[in-house]
């Protein structure tokens, strides 16, 4: 099991953003965050995907729009391998 994350900040693109994601993922968690870029504090939303088998080129084609309508100079993308079970 794969959990993806894409760290962005938080911008008035948030609805669309979203909208990319869910084009590309039935289910996924967002969650709010404080994030520091080169030292200055900015509210952040971090986008978790979390999949059976390794998804990297849908993740970062959804991180290169998240970027581009966030007009960001970078997004940071994470995965890590997990256990998980539904209870």
């Amino acid at each position: 099991m794969h959990v993806y994350r894409i760290y962005t900040e938080r911008t008035k693109a948030l609805p669309a953003q979203t909208d990319a994601v869910a084009e590309r993922f039935e289910s996924f968690t967002t969650i709010e965050a404080q994030g520091y870029w080169k030292g200055v504090p900015e509210p952040s939303v971090v986008f978790e995907i979390v999949s059976d088998w390794p998804i990297d080129l849908t993740i970062q084609s959804a991180a290169e729009t998240i970027k581009r309508l966030g007009q960001q100079q970078a997004v940071l993308v994470t995965r890590h391998e997990v256990e998980s079970k539904l209870i």
